[in-house]
């Protein structure tokens, strides 16, 4: 599972409707799901590794297969 289809599925379980560019940004910020630090430099694998494990804990099966 790719990090955009992590984010589809936090703003499906907290929006339940399509979510606008700024609820999608307040859940990668939520998750740390950023792609770059804040100084612009490209993040880390490992942590972004460990994002996506902490964010995809939070979600159940039924929604992470949710299409």
């Amino acid at each position: 599972m790719n990090r955009i289809d992590i984010i589809i599925a936090l703003c499906r379980k907290k929006y339940k409707k399509k979510p606008t560019a700024q609820q999608i940004l307040k859940v990668i910020y939520e998750y740390s799901l950023n792609s770059y630090t804040s100084d612009g430099k490209i993040r880390q694998k490992n942590a972004m590794i460990e994002a996506m494990r902490e964010a995809l804990n939070t979600l159940t099966p039924s929604e992470i297969h949710r299409k």
